[in-house]
């Protein structure tokens, strides 16, 4: 694991002065320096903003090429709107402004030692398949410039601007630890920046897949009526078989565990391989979710 700290990045906020009763958007600046953490399996990068009782922590994830961004925001500002106590969830909106891509992300509340947090999982996420449908972040280098703050804009009960600077340099680095583990994965870094499809899963495979899994409902999880999302990393080979399954995201339930991944280890070539610019099948990876409803 390593870690690059960034220069802080000079930033200044204004106040905007509300005419209603409602509360003012709080708006914060940087009180830290960008910190990225370069590992085989994730890439982040974390900052603190503000102060005392206004301390938030950012963090930005992401596991894959196309995932898109888990977003952490922890500190006493990150509550939904309906926010009693206790994990929970909601919907917010998310903006990287001015100019950028907004979303309207779900997220889970959690409890760290000292403050909140909400997750958001794979904002601005955008599917692959073409040339045409690479992720904002990937395929429009030239706008890192115009994003100078990520905004929060509804959702929370506090309306929240964290004050970021120009993220050309953050993201062109985030970039670069994507391509690495890929290189990692024992993957061609060049024929998959150029893929033309990724792999997809065969008809009725999913549901086939499904029915063993809810079969194998942990017993544990069961009896403490506890769900869970989790998403997988799939390494799927030129002739269509996962080679290689890993959690990246998701409950923290030891139940689960490997679980979900057996299934899809266990059946050859259940995926049409993904394709090079060529036309040829080529090794990539691919992105599922797996959900676990109470029966």
């Amino acid at each position: 694991m390593k870690f690059v700290l960034l220069a802080a990045l000079g930033a200044s906020a204004l106040m905007t002065p509300q005419v209603t009763l409602a509360k003012e958007p709080v708006s914060l600046t940087p009180s830290s320096q960008w910190i990225v953490d370069f590992s085989e399996q994730k890439c982040t990068i974390a900052r603190q903003f503000g102060a005392g009782d206004d301390l938030a922590i950012l963090k930005i994830s992401t596991f894959l090429p196309d995932w898109g961004y888990d977003l952490t925001l922890i500190g006493r500002h990150a509550r939904l709107s309906n926010w009693r106590g206790g994990p929970s969830g909601g919907r917010i909106g998310i903006e990287f402004s001015p100019g950028g891509p907004q979303a309207e992300a779900f997220v889970r509340t959690a409890e760290t030692d000292r403050f909140p947090a909400l997750v958001a999982t794979g904002v601005f996420e955008e599917p692959t398949g073409s040339p045409e449908s690479r992720h904002y972040l990937t395929g429009e280098p030239d706008r890192y410039a115009n994003i100078e703050r990520i905004d929060f804009t509804s959702g929370m009960r506090d309306r929240l601007t964290l004050v970021t600077g120009e993220m050309r340099r953050v993201f062109a680095l985030m970039d670069e630890c994507k391509w690495k583990q890929v290189k990692h994965w024992g993957l061609d870094v060049d024929a998959n920046r150029h893929r033309t499809s990724g792999p997809t899963i065969k008809p009725g495979v999913l549901e086939d897949i499904a029915d063993q899994l809810q079969a194998k409902y942990p017993a544990a999880a069961l009896r403490a009526r506890r769900i869970a999302q989790i998403s997988l990393r799939l390494i799927v080979d030129q002739q269509g078989s996962v080679s290689n399954c890993t959690v990246i995201s998701g409950t923290e339930a030891k139940e689960f565990a490997d679980v979900p991944c057996k299934p899809f280890l266990s059946q050859p070539h259940i995926f049409e391989p993904a394709h090079g610019a060529d036309g040829r099948p080529i090794a990539s990876w691919a992105q599922q979710t797996v959900r676990y409803r109470i029966p």
